[in-house]
């Protein structure tokens, strides 16, 4: 406690030490006015660094200042110091924002500093020229300035002049949607940087380096730079940069599925942009934390947030961010199927994009528009508008919008009939959607491998270290003693001798262990690659058989495209069985913990039973008024738990009724943990004692004489076995033949809270 004051009387001295400063500076400039009434070039150079130092506290006051030192340079005609003041001019009204008078001034004031010759002049409006027209959306316009104030900065032994340039042309190329080539001058600028030692110029470039690898789908990488960004913000007291390298961090936990993480950076970062007054931060923040409330489901919180973002952005007219702000209100009043407002906001998203031409809101709203049609059954309209969105998105690159974008199109191309280009984009998000979650985990087990040998040769050279010391300290006491202490000398070489043995042995048994964990990788590396080639055909066929379904056939053919449908279905569920199952047993399947509502995977489960149940059976749902709304713990194992012995009372049940029950069994008020006990109860054949022992067996089934019909992997059970045990709980049933059977499973879990008492209003 007593070191964070210390740290806080710190930041507010040294504040108050550059305020001091420059206070004095202004004091004695005003001193240098008062005193020299003459109307020279010093008075014209005076006033010109007044209204510089002014820029940013005070616009009237800096205008003022420039303003008369542009009527006395007009009087002496001097030139640089017309330059100058209209420079100052230029932009002050960047900031005010009046770009029209912005350009007029900056334009006259790199005439004049061409004419005299004064390159830093020029470079100067060259880069407040690209700034103003990026501003207004004129991207091409700004692009051209800044190209040449690259050119100009050769002229500069001082080569942070050069990375201010490759930055602007890079935040450009990010606007435009061009990554690659953002990627290629962020870099540049970083290269500069980090010889230089720039600290503050390296935060900058991790920054824009960790925005442009996120929209790449790199999330790992895009990480890695946002923390590398913030660790150097922290260090230099750099509260707006802290802050907004809290919000790109949380962007990453909020792509990614992780809102709580996402909600506790977004709710840091909206902390310090209030104290700082951070309008534009704070616009931002809003319509983060409405986005958190969007993926959550409470589509009224989202708008509400949305909106006061809005707001905000529409004052301070930054024409970027609200056409973001327009996209999000879209796919808010979508998901509450508001159909007319959200097909107003995206062409509202869609226009402003267009006008300041960021692609990448473009596209997304093209793709939002397609998901609008789709739904309202206004299918050739989906299809252009996700063709649309699709060709945007391979342009720009971003993985995410080009599955999205395919999914739209492969739906609404069947439904007008373009069954081969359905079946092309099918393929085209299938294999999109198994290529992001591949590429995430390839980056998961290259880390783990690496931390792997990392920590294994650290372990073989201190053993070698270790040996070789014992060895050097034996030699020296054998030498010493030989000629006085033969028998010793024995008894040393005896001990020696012993060691080696060991060694051998020790080498022989770490060979064992070596070859056992390539037999493992041998194995996991085969059980992936195989199931991936295997699910490669099978989802051409999956699709080809959708597409099948949709012509026209006979009820023989209808018959026989349904087995082959349902065999498909099944070899699929197989096949996640026992990529599980080999998950589990290598240890490398972990838990996603987050907040969800408890009563939502109840409804799943009833869903789940409507959709595949054809059987005259009643199937009831009951929950403990004691198990809290909102729970911390992993939704889909639980589901998958739930959805397998869902799936085998279907199975083993002809008629009766199907109970899925779930209650509070224990309670921890001091850790805030729970325990629930979820069971299913069935009315089906149940199990016979002799045959209860297999039950959670791999690859073990009930009776394969009793059962036909029923066939499957084997491994459900014996997953469910090993997903309750990594939640801290249990399984097991009770059954009587020709009866019924009940199955239940525990869980440990931690109390949740409604997001509205998370959020800081």
């Amino acid at each position: 406690m007593l070191s964070k004051r210390l740290l806080i009387l710190f930041v507010l001295v040294l504040l108050r030490s550059v305020t001091f400063s420059q206070m004095s500076e202004i004091d004695s400039l005003q001193n240098i006015l008062a005193n020299n009434k003459k109307i020279d070039t010093t008075r014209v150079n005076v006033l010109n660094k007044l209204a510089s130092l002014y820029t940013k506290s005070s616009h009237s006051v800096s205008l003022k200042h420039a303003f008369e030192a542009d009527s006395l340079s007009n009087i002496l005609n001097y030139d640089f110091g017309k330059a100058e003041s209209n420079r100052i001019i230029g932009v002050v009204y960047i900031s005010k924002p009046d770009y029209t008078k912005a350009i007029f001034h900056l334009d006259y004031s790199m005439d004049l500093f061409y004419k005299i010759d004064r390159m830093y002049g020029v470079f100067n409006c060259l880069n407040s020229l690209g700034t103003a027209y990026s501003y207004i959306g004129d991207l091409e316009k700004a692009l051209e300035y800044f190209y040449k104030s690259l050119e100009i900065s050769d002229f500069f032994e001082d080569s942070t002049i050069k990375t201010l340039a490759y930055n602007n042309i890079g935040n450009i190329f990010y606007f435009q949607g061009d990554y690659d080539s953002a990627l290629e001058h962020y870099h540049k600028a970083l290269e500069i940087r980090e010889k230089n030692g720039e600290a503050s110029g390296m935060a900058g470039s991790y920054n824009n380096l960790g925005v442009i690898y996120k929209l790449k789908g790199d999330y790992p990488r895009a990480l890695e730079y946002y923390q590398k960004s913030l660790k150097i913000r922290e260090d230099l007291l750099d509260r707006r940069g802290v802050a907004m390298s809290y919000n790109n961090i949380g962007v990453i936990y909020d792509m990614q599925g992780d809102y709580e993480s996402a909600l506790s950076y977004y709710e840091k970062a909206l902390e310090i942009r209030k104290e700082l007054g951070d309008k534009a931060g704070i616009s931002t923040g809003y319509n983060n934390i409405g986005h958190i409330y969007q993926n959550i489901g409470e589509y009224q919180n989202a708008l509400k947030y949305y909106y006061e973002s809005l707001s905000i952005k529409t004052e301070i007219g930054d024409k970027n961010d609200m056409a973001l702000t327009f996209n999000n209100i879209a796919n808010a009043y979508l998901s509450l199927k508001d159909y007319r407002k959200s097909h107003d906001y995206f062409i509202k998203a869609i226009s402003l994009s267009k006008e300041v031409g960021i692609k990448s809101i473009e596209a997304w709203g093209n793709a939002g528009l397609g998901e609008l049609f789709f739904n309202q059954n206004d299918y050739p309209n989906a299809y252009s508008r996700s063709r649309y969105a699709y060709k945007l998105a391979n342009e720009i690159g971003e993985i995410k919008l080009r599955q999205k974008s395919a999914e739209i199109l492969s739906h609404s191309a069947a439904k007008i009939g373009l069954y081969e280009e359905a079946y092309k984009f099918h393929i085209i998000n299938k294999n999109l959607s198994d290529s992001i979650k591949s590429e995430e985990n390839i980056r998961k087990t290259i880390g783990l491998e690496f931390e792997y040998r990392y920590e294994k040769e650290k372990e073989i050279a201190r053993l070698e270290k270790e040996k070789s010391e014992a060895l050097f300290e034996e030699e020296l006491v054998y030498q010493k003693n030989i000629r006085n202490y033969l028998i010793v000398g024995f008894i040393l070489l005896a001990l020696l001798l012993s060691v080696l043995a060991y060694g051998f042995v020790q080498r022989r048994k770490k060979n064992r262990l070596l070859a056992i964990q390539r037999s493992l990788e041998f194995k996991q590396n085969f059980l992936a690659n195989m199931s991936h080639e295997i699910r490669t055909p099978l989802t051409g066929l999956v699709g080809m058989i959708d597409i099948l379904k949709k012509t026209e056939l006979d009820e023989d053919q209808k018959d026989y495209i349904s087995t082959l449908k349902q065999s498909s279905e099944n070899l699929q569920e197989i096949i996640n069985q026992i990529l599980d199952y080999a998950k589990i047993e290598s240890g490398v399947l972990k838990l996603n913990v987050r907040v969800f509502k408890f009563e939502n995977i109840m409804l799943d489960a009833k869903k789940l039973f409507n959709s595949i149940c054809n059987k005259d059976i009643e199937f009831i749902v009951e929950i403990d008024d004691d198990i809290p709304d909102y729970i911390v713990a992993d939704r889909g194992r639980i589901m998958q738990i739930i959805n397998n012995l869902v799936l085998n009372a279907v199975k083993f049940t002809d008629k009766g009724k199907i109970s899925i029950i779930a209650s509070l069994i224990g309670s921890n008020i001091a850790s805030n943990e729970i325990t629930l006990r979820i069971e299913v109860r069935d009315t089906g054949i149940g199990v016979k004692k002799e045959k209860r022992n297999t039950l959670f067996v791999p690859f073990g089934q009930i009776d394969q004489t009793d059962i036909r019909g029923h066939d499957g992997s084997g491994l459900g059970l014996s997953i469910c076995k090993e997903l309750a045990k990594m939640q801290g709980g249990e399984i097991g049933f009770e059954s009587e033949v020709n009866v019924g059977s009940s199955f239940w499973f525990t869980i440990k879990a931690k109390v949740g809270h409604d997001k509205k008492e998370n959020i800081s209003e």
